[in-house]
């Protein structure tokens, strides 16, 4: 846990030097829906994605106790999620899903034309997740990314800006995993080549946890994934036990000519393969 909240410090104090150097960015914080890991669930499922945009909590933390207060505020999406409500900017009205908060065009973001979350959703239930007792799908779900620090308003952080953080968000990642220990991890996170799909090269998954994995061989039914495998899991002082992660990493769904049946069919069916 110690090893959390220094990540989140490191963090924070990242961000305010990138920000004095021009464009404004936000940190991201790892969500943990508050049902996740109970009614005994076989399944208990993370998401990772790229980076996020849009991301304003940390607005409230500019004081020259900022960094601490930051730190220990959202180390309790790890230690007190069950009593937070980590996803309350989500709205369900008549089955369909659209955040609390206007953006920045003075629209509220749409749940349901975003590929991240509706391929998601549609992987999270063909897992057979159970939602009983749940607001929305997402509080059985922890949402993460690859990149903690990036522009606030759209876009991907530059590449100077991810070689920056790219130590303290592989080890924040790692934390994550390790504590809250999900059965099943799938990363949306790699570039679809439609004109060499085999070309795996400059994809943004971090090479740590590829090495552990296995390289998925191109074919028709499994061209949206790029590497599975396990990741083992090791004892701390709030689990003693071990055990293993399923891992599938897959192309990010936003890119054209990607459809959700077949995204889902192939995530779905490499987690079943594990």
């Amino acid at each position: 846990m110690n090893e959390i909240k220094k990540n989140l410090l490191e963090l924070y104090n990242l961000k305010t030097e990138i920000n004095k150097k021009g464009k404004e960015h936000a940190v991201f914080t790892c969500m943990v829906g508050k049902r996740y890991g109970q009614d005994d669930d076989n399944v208990q499922f993370m998401v990772v994605g790229r980076c996020a945009n849009g991301w304003d909590e940390d607005k409230d933390y500019r004081d020259a106790d900022a960094a601490e207060r930051f730190s220990e505020h959202f180390i309790q999406n790890f230690t007190d999620y069950m009593n937070r409500d980590c996803y309350s900017w989500i709205i369900e009205e008549n089955g369909k899903q659209r955040s609390k908060n206007n953006d920045s065009n003075g629209k509220p973001y749409n749940c349901e034309t975003s590929r991240f979350w509706t391929y998601t959703r549609g992987v999270f239930h063909a897992l057979g997740t159970k939602t009983d007792y749940c607001r929305i799908w997402q509080d059985k779900l922890v949402q993460s990314d690859l990149y903690k620090i990036s522009p606030r308003e759209k876009g991907n952080p530059s590449s100077r800006n991810m070689k920056k953080q790219e130590d303290i968000c592989k080890r924040m990642l790692k934390s994550e995993i390790e504590f809250l220990r999900p059965t099943h991890v799938l990363f949306e996170t790699e570039t679809y080549r439609h004109d060499n799909p085999e070309n795996t090269n400059g994809g943004w998954l971090f090479e740590d946890i590829k090495t552990k994995l296995k390289i998925a061989e191109y074919s028709e039914n499994r061209k949206y994934i790029r590497y599975y495998g396990y990741y083992s899991l090791k004892q701390h002082k709030f689990c003693t036990d071990e055990g293993e992660v399923k891992i599938v990493v897959a192309v990010h769904p936003g890119a054209n000519g990607i459809t959700k049946a077949d995204y889902v069919k192939q995530c779905t069916e490499v987690f079943e393969s594990l």
